[in-house]
């Protein structure tokens, strides 16, 4: 099933329409309400003391994401010295990646107005101005160009490699659609007959594995990714005396480093609240990282999802030998 379609405006569609409109008007009420964080006026103040691009660059050394937030701060606070315009700027953001999601995915009306209404998207990729909101609408710009995506390749790539200078979790993604988008070059999908019985036959779907022929547009695009790819990995990579967000500079690959990851991972996705006091926002019921077996339980779990791809894409796929 296709996700996102091409837009059909010949046909109103007065629920989705409605549904738009009164996101950006509570959106509006919520930034008229909304006092910035530390962390939305940090990036904020970097990029307007930057007095050129490469200070910017210098500025961006300890802030451990990339700069395609800061980049647009930067150009924005060249005309205005006011925070106010960065909430604007967001707005103008999530309303871009809301529009898209609304007017080109086939979700049902249900699920389009869960989606818009939920925490991320109303509050947390919306009113608080940061480069995650950024990082969706790149998203949603590349799976609205899923579908033309012979056509457009080199645009695809470019956006993949604006996506992976926003977040750590954007050079993640890209590293997904990377790998779907090589996967479908070197893996063809081709109906097959399979006899189950002496009276009964029926079709399946199979992987064909065979070396493509790319165009040089795509080496092309790839480069472009890859270029991009490298340079958010550049900056995310923390520096020697980086002290924060830890108390002192650990090395990089280190158990207690694991230990800590196995427990994150575990709270994102088992997000149990503890409701038990009154500040229950970002704290978690089950603490994971007070459990010794946390880190071989989650990777048992890893274990399982491998084995279970792996079974999935063996008995689908087939290796063309010539």
């Amino acid at each position: 099933m296709n996700l996102f379609r091409k837009p059909v405006f010949s046909k109103v569609n007065l629920p989705v329409i409605i549904i738009f409109l009164l996101y950006c008007i509570f959106s509006v009420i919520g930034m008229l309400h909304h006092e910035m964080w530390r962390d939305e006026l940090q990036a904020w103040m970097v990029a307007r003391d930057a007095d050129s691009f490469f200070d910017l660059l210098r500025n961006l050394k300890y802030e451990g994401n990339p700069a395609l937030w800061h980049i647009l701060l930067f150009v924005l606070a060249r005309f205005t010295v006011s925070p106010y315009s960065m909430m604007v700027l967001h707005l103008a953001i999530s309303f871009s990646f809301v529009f898209i999601f609304l007017f080109k995915s086939n979700f049902c009306m249900l699920h389009k107005l869960l989606f818009v209404s939920g925490y991320f998207i109303l509050f947390e990729y919306n009113l608080v101005s940061r480069s995650y909101g950024l990082g969706v609408l790149l998203v949603f710009l590349i799976l609205s160009l899923y579908r033309d995506r012979r056509q457009k390749m080199m645009l695809i790539f470019i956006l993949m490699a604006l996506l992976a200078n926003t977040t750590v979790y954007g050079l993640i993604l890209s590293g997904a659609f990377a790998l779907l988008l090589l996967s479908e070059e070197f893996f063809t999908e081709k109906a097959i007959q399979v006899q189950v019985s002496k009276k009964k036959t029926v079709t399946k779907q199979k992987f064909i594995f065979q070396w493509p022929l790319l165009k040089p547009a795509f080496y092309a695009g790839f480069l472009i990714y890859i270029t991009g790819a490298v340079l958010s990995a550049l900056q995310i990579y923390p520096e020697p005396n980086n002290t924060f967000p830890v108390h002192s500079p650990d090395p990089l690959f280190n158990l207690d480093r694991l230990k800590l990851i196995c427990a994150n991972v575990m709270n994102a996705f088992f997000p149990v609240p503890d409701f038990s006091g009154s500040h229950f926002w970002n704290s978690d019921y089950i603490h994971w990282n007070s459990f010794g077996w946390t880190p071989l339980f989650f990777m048992l779990l890893v274990v399982i999802g491998l084995i279970t791809l792996l079974t999935s894409v063996k008995s689908n796929m087939i290796i063309r030998v010539k």
